[in-house]
Formats: structure tokens, C-alpha cells, sequence
């Protein structure tokens, strides 16, 4: 019987450290992409390490407004991990009909205005822009 109530509480205890070790450690990232000082609806904000894995990646979808709120890739837990980031900006992943949008268009906006560097700082950030120009 010890053996058994053993192998219950170690499986409870993986069950635990699964479900919630994805949040420990995220603090709030939330900010806003704007084109040409408009609100950039629909945009994916994409925060990775690269050579990191999933957990490494945190993501978001602009609203109308161009604001976004970070979440890890596979969670709706808010929130990132402090420690820097390549941050991905993208259009026209929701739908064939926005294909030809996706990435952002070379015409109207340089690739170098797609790809940013960010530090994500231990206490999170609110007050998160990317201003991107057309142009």
C-alpha cells in the first residue's frame, strides 16, 4: 500500500509541477504596434529566444486600438519571463484571405521594421511600442 500511495502522490506532484511551472516567473508585458502612428489591428507580436523552445516563446494578437498583452505560446497565462527577446511582428496569419499580407509587406514597410530586440525587465512593462514606418 506505501508503494502505491507513493507512485499516487509522486504522479500528483508532476501533475502540479506541469500545470503550473508554465506561469511561474512571467511578469505583465503588454504594449502597442502602431503603422505610421495608426494602430496596427491584427498583428502578431511574437517575443523568442532563439535556440530556445516553446517555453521560450511568448505571444499576443493586436485588438483594433494595436494593443497587445503577451502570453506564453501555449498557455492564456498573461505575462513573460524577464530576459531578452527577438520580437517577430507579422500580418496575415489569421486567414487565406490575409495571405499576401504575411509578413508584413516588403512594398510598404523594410523587413529591418518586422524584427526588434527587446529586454523584458524583472518588474514586466506596460508602456511596450513598436512604431513601424511605411515607407
Amino acid at each position: 500500500m506505501s508503494a502505491k500511495r507513493d507512485l499516487l502522490v509522486a504522479v500528483a506532484c508532476a501533475v502540479l509541477t506541469v500545470g503550473c511551472g508554465s506561469s511561474e516567473g512571467l511578469v505583465p508585458v503588454e504594449g502597442v504596434v502602431t503603422l505610421d502612428g495608426a494602430p496596427l489591428p491584427q498583428a502578431q507580436v511574437v517575443f523568442y529566444q532563439p535556440g530556445g523552445g516553446p517555453e521560450t516563446n511568448f505571444t499576443d494578437v493586436t485588438d483594433d486600438q494595436g494593443r497587445f498583452t503577451l502570453s506564453p505560446l501555449r498557455s492564456d497565462t498573461p505575462g513573460a519571463k524577464p530576459g531578452k527577446y527577438q520580437v517577430t511582428l507579422r500580418t496575415g496569419f489569421a486567414g487565406p484571405e490575409l495571405l499576401e499580407t504575411d509578413p508584413i509587406p516588403k512594398e510598404l514597410v523594410p523587413p529591418s521594421q518586422q524584427e526588434f530586440e527587446y529586454e523584458v525587465p524583472a518588474g514586466g512593462d506596460a508602456a511596450v511600442e513598436f512604431k513601424i514606418k511605411s515607407k
